[in-house]
């Protein structure tokens, strides 16, 4: 692999997802935006590939070229770069041979979820085992279904958006008439569990999460109580499973995916593995309409950058999972979407 710039930060060490697969109908190239840099996705016989998207001839962009013959051909003068990297021709002179430096920067590639992910390279990698990819072992249990929603492009930082997903007090206001009503806003005591390694990547779980939903699912016809548990599975992941009682068997888990563009700007995808009679339209119909509503609330919170210093914002007992989600970033030394 070729050596990139050194990047600084646990989340420089994190798996990213970058692309839905489904979204993926050809080889690309494909631009993606993660942690303020520029990469192009493409792929050959040998898999996908996922490099700085710059050139090093004359540091044009490789997705404004293409995929032929198995190669990424640049599109500014046609140097031709296999898998590795490694320019193997000069159009221009067909007799020499390419520079060992005329190679592309780049990073590990890997699927899972129906989502790609992307690790940047970092100096000295090799030396200790990369990092795992976010645990969420309900993907593909037997009976379960897959669904992916989005991707969703916000104007906010990675970490206000984990921690929006964690909050249960805003279901009666932001979520009337699906996940809550003005009528049944208590939110009942619950318990954060930390797994006694703040820097575990599953570090934190809740205990007895429960609210009233009217509308807790895409076909629910009336209210329930609903069971919650919320993990955080990584600094810019959670898992949440919910159980109505309804009995109806309709049970899910939806993993909050989100690749932080810049610090104050993320994609997001939900993936959603649920026993479910509705068809995979509705599943995401639904998740459009309480993320859209979500939306414009995140985007409004100022600052963007979730502050980890206590006494800038005033908490209530109910954010109990929120503050545990700060401290574990602190804990962490996540400075990417974060006010330290």
């Amino acid at each position: 692999m070729a050596a990139g710039q050194d990047a600084t930060g646990p989340e420089h060490d994190q798996w990213h997802p970058v692309l839905a697969l489904e979204h993926a109908d050809g080889d690309g190239p494909y631009p993606v935006r993660l942690l303020e840099r520029d990469l192009v996705l493409w792929r050959n016989a040998d898999g996908w590939h996922a490099w700085d998207d710059r050139c090093p001839h004359r540091g044009a962009a490789f997705t404004l070229g293409r995929v032929q013959d198995g190669l990424l051909r640049c599109g500014y003068h046609g140097w031709r770069f296999e898998s590795s990297g490694r320019c193997t021709r000069y159009p221009a002179h067909p007799g020499l041979v390419p520079a060992p430096r005329a190679c592309a920067v780049t990073h590990a590639v890997r699927e899972a979820y129906g989502l790609l992910w992307v690790r940047l390279a970092r100096a000295g990698d090799g030396a200790a085992p990369p990092p795992a990819l976010p645990p969420f072992p309900e993907s593909g249990a037997a009976g379960c279904r897959q669904v992916i929603a989005g991707p969703y492009d916000v104007a906010t930082s990675a970490p206000r958006l984990v921690e929006n997903f964690l909050d249960m007090a805003h279901f009666g206001y932001v979520h009337d008439g699906y996940l809550g009503d003005p009528e049944h806003t208590e939110v009942p005591p619950y318990e954060v569990e930390a797994s006694g390694d703040p820097r575990a990547p599953d570090a934190l779980r809740t205990i007895g999460c429960r609210a009233w939903q009217p509308r807790s699912h895409a076909s629910a016809e009336g209210g329930a109580m609903v069971e919650y548990e919320y993990r955080v599975v990584a600094p810019y992941t959670a898992v949440l499973t919910k159980v109505p009682d309804l009995g109806d068997d309709h049970r899910a888990a939806i993993a909050l995916f989100i690749c932080p563009r810049e610090p104050e700007a993320s994609r997001v995808w939900f993936v959603m593995s649920l026993v479910s009679e509705d068809d995979d339209a509705s599943l995401r119909a639904f998740q459009d309409t309480i993320f859209l509503q979500d939306q414009p609330i995140v985007e409004s919170q100022r600052p963007r950058r979730l502050p980890l210093a206590t006494g800038v914002e005033v908490p209530q007992p109910a954010d109990r999972m929120a503050s545990a989600y700060r401290r574990y970033l602190a804990a962490h030394g996540v400075r990417f979407g974060t006010l330290p």
